[in-house]
């Protein structure tokens, strides 16, 4: 399969600490649809981000569906979406690996709590100065 040029990116890894209900629910429900689940390990075990028509075409997914399912995806900080840069100008979003670990606490004083590792990845647009991925999980805090 060909893909057209991307970005260059360089990728770390960073793990945040999830408490706020919001997020937990938005993340733990995208991982228990399994629509959802199947276009995160089609994502993952891709080795080139993936746009939503070839996300469509691999799990069997309808396209509508797909799109619905990759912005719950997007939301939750799951997948990582990204611009396909084309000769022809009409450029389209692609989905690339961003999630590493998700792990489950229940603490007694503060209840359920995520631990999410995910891919950091930093842009680097050629010629011009490094565009970092924004932050995914606003009002978390790092566990580094």
């Amino acid at each position: 399969m060909s893909h057209s040029p991307t970005l260059g990116h360089h990728d770390h890894s960073t793990s945040r600490l999830i408490t706020d209900d919001e997020t937990i629910e938005q993340i733990l429900g995208a991982l228990n649809d399994a629509d959802c689940r199947h276009i995160l390990e089609a994502v993952s075990e891709s080795d080139q981000p993936l746009s939503a028509a070839e996300l469509s075409d691999t799990c069997g997914v309808p396209s509508s569906t797909t799109y619905r399912k990759l912005e719950t995806l997007s939301e939750a900080g799951l997948v990582e979406e990204r611009i396909r840069i084309r000769r022809s100008g009409k450029h389209t979003s692609e989905y690339a690996h961003h999630l590493e670990d998700v792990e489950v606490r229940i603490d007694p004083e503060t209840g359920i709590e995520l631990t999410v590792s995910y891919i950091q990845s930093k842009d680097v647009v050629a010629g011009g100065p490094d565009v970092t991925a924004p932050s995914l999980f606003e009002g978390s805090t790092s566990a580094d």
